[in-house]
């Protein structure tokens, strides 16, 4: 089935292009500027990492009409007893006591800033770091939430449409460990940070893709500005891999891939072996003094779901476990009455993509017989016991901003249609084309096959090729050697970078070769909006736009699956964003 990290060797291959850094001021950074009339980004290209002279050269600035973004948004901390009263559980909440959890996954070194792995960022020694930003985790049902919280700020203004100024808690300290011993955490860390994800040019630069300019005003304030307005840029921050480290555990070293692991979070790192475990205790000292409830916490690391399941099931040692969607039977037939969270992951699962270059898909109305053919819901149940969303693929900042399933199904399941087109365009030959599927594990071979089937009975003739990972992603999903492409989607946590780099027709990751003048047009007019209703409009045409090229689309959205014993209590866990304090609002009876 599709574990949490299966797509990590393609995520290795495309994020690892090197990134400009661009100071450019392309806007009029005036207060007083007249907010009818906002900037676009000047040119496609720099979102995407450029390599020659020519394309480092941005077209003129334009000026467009859009509309008033909401009030410049000013945030204070909330307040922990603030958090603490919104549990229904308050006067249940006890302190103390161990948590144990078992996750697929293990980690191949422990540097936060290069690392792209969710077991680092998640499950790993990265929960004890901190960030400016974070996603709030309460427990409101609500597992994709995209609203934030300070963590390490105190405060923030938008000054403009791309500059921000952040001013620190004075009271974050770095952990009373060796060699930070407690010191307070500067803007001088922050800009440490940030520059250094940047400059890394690795996996996680383009979590911070919009950022160019990074300003110490003082100890406790910095500015951050954007190449252009970006109305993900607070999300990026809050994202759990923008982790602030101290520049000071770098002298004499040249990275931290053998640690020291210290942070200003609200766990102390305790010990690790990368295939087997990772140990915390409590902070003492962190700057939220009510977190985190538990006085332990321990993250074991079993590959196998059969061990996991029996582990969980037959003994004491794991509170929490992972599993995959097709291992929910397999559990409830152990723990029929245990307790456990199924949550979308927008923007990752199982993608379709048809090569609008290949000479078989050129024609769109065979690219439209291709989805007329296709029935998600037939070829899902195939695979999985619990029903799965289908969707753009869009990683998208809630599910109200999904396109309505009527609309999306008008593109998709209508054999019928599917039919006729063939039957019109065939003539004496049959259309014919090859699916090329990445080996990233039985679900997406199975899938395809199922996949397979139903264009058949549609009247393709249709092959199956299966390609290794690196074949996948170097050859088929960089290189565009392919017709119609199963495997995983691109590696983006939110909107501006899937639209940039994937949908729009200059995107680096463009690998349908899809070019179309309306969605590029909408994709450059939402970039910097601020109000969510207009720019969750215009996010719904592009998808219905994007349905109608016919090109691709994400038929299996990854269903993240948690379970856990009766004892533990206040577990909220958040999808996407890569966020993890809700460690720290775990409790156990």
């Amino acid at each position: 089935m599709l574990s949490q990290t299966s797509d990590s060797d393609l995520e290795t291959y495309v994020v690892s292009e090197s990134k400009e850094s661009v100071q450019e001021d392309y806007n009029n950074k005036s207060p007083q500027t007249d907010q009818k009339e906002l900037f676009t980004p000047p040119s496609i290209k720099k979102f995407n990492n450029e390599k020659s002279n020519s394309e480092k050269k941005y077209s003129s600035t334009k000026l467009v009409k859009t509309h008033n973004p909401t009030a410049i948004p000013i945030a204070t901390p909330v307040k922990t007893e603030q958090l603490l009263n919104k549990r229904q559980d308050l006067s249940k909440i006890k302190y103390g006591g161990r948590l144990n959890f078992a996750t697929n996954s293990s980690i191949s070194h422990q540097d936060v800033h290069v690392e792209f792995s969710p077991s680092l960022a998640l499950w790993g020694p990265g929960i004890v770091y901190s960030r400016l930003l974070r996603f709030d985790t309460e427990g409101n049902n609500n597992f994709n939430t995209m609203s934030l919280q300070c963590d390490l700020c105190e405060s923030w203004v938008m000054e403009d449409f791309s500059t921000f100024v952040f001013k620190l808690r004075t009271d974050a300290k770095w952990q009373n460990v060796f060699p930070l011993v407690g010191k307070s955490v500067t803007t001088a860390d922050v800009e440490f940070s940030l520059s250094r994800i940047l400059n890394l040019n690795e996996n996680n630069s383009p979590t911070l893709w919009s950022l160019s300019e990074i300003e110490i005003i003082d100890q406790s304030n910095i500015r951050l500005s954007t190449q252009f307005p970006d109305s993900d840029f607070l999300l990026h921050l809050a994202d759990g891999r923008s982790k602030i480290v101290s520049s000071k555990l770098f002298e004499g070293l040249d990275d931290l891939q053998d640690g020291p692991v210290i942070g200003s979070g609200p766990w102390l790192y305790k010990s690790s072996k990368i295939d087997s475990f990772h140990k915390f205790s409590r902070n003492p000292d962190y700057f939220e003094s009510d977190f985190p409830f538990l006085d332990s916490l321990i993250f074991s690391v079993i590959p196998d779901p059969s061990a996991r399941i029996a582990t969980f099931a037959a003994t004491d040692q794991l509170d929490i476990v992972q599993l995959e969607i097709s291992e929910i039977d397999d559990l409830l037939e152990f723990l029929p009455n245990s307790d456990y969270i199924l949550s979308p992951e927008f923007g990752a699962g199982i993608e379709i993509a048809l090569n609008t270059n290949s000479e078989i898909f050129q024609e769109i109305e065979i690219r439209r017989a291709v989805f007329y053919a296709l029935d998600p819901d037939e070829a899902n149940k195939s695979i999985s016991p619990v029903n799965i969303i289908t969707s753009v693929g869009i990683p998208l900042l809630s599910d109200e901003w999904m396109l309505q399933d009527q609309t999306l199904k008008s593109f998709i399941d209508s054999p019928q249609k599917s039919l006729q087109i063939v039957s019109d365009l065939q003539g004496s030959q049959p259309i014919a084309f090859e699916i090329s599927v990445g080996d990233f594990g039985d679900s997406y071979i199975e899938y395809s096959k199922i996949i397979q089937s139903q264009l058949i009975d549609a009247g393709f003739l249709v092959e199956v090729k299966i390609l290794n990972r690196r074949e996948f992603a170097e050859d088929a999903w960089i290189g565009g050697n392919y017709e119609m492409l199963v495997g995983p989607p691109a590696p983006s946590s939110f909107p501006n970078v899937y639209f940039t780099r994937v949908l729009h027709s200059e995107g680096l990751w463009n690998g349908s070769n899809i070019t179309n003048p309306k969605i590029d047009e909408l994709i450059e007019s939402q970039i910097g909006l601020m109000d969510p209703d207009i720019r969750r409009d215009q996010i719904k045409e592009i998808q219905r736009l994007s349905m109608e090229d016919a090109h691709r689309f994400l038929p299996f959205t990854r269903m993240n699956f948690w379970a856990w014993k009766s004892r533990v209590r206040g577990f909220y866990p958040v999808s996407n964003g890569y966020e993890y304090f809700y460690w720290a609002k775990t409790w156990v009876d």
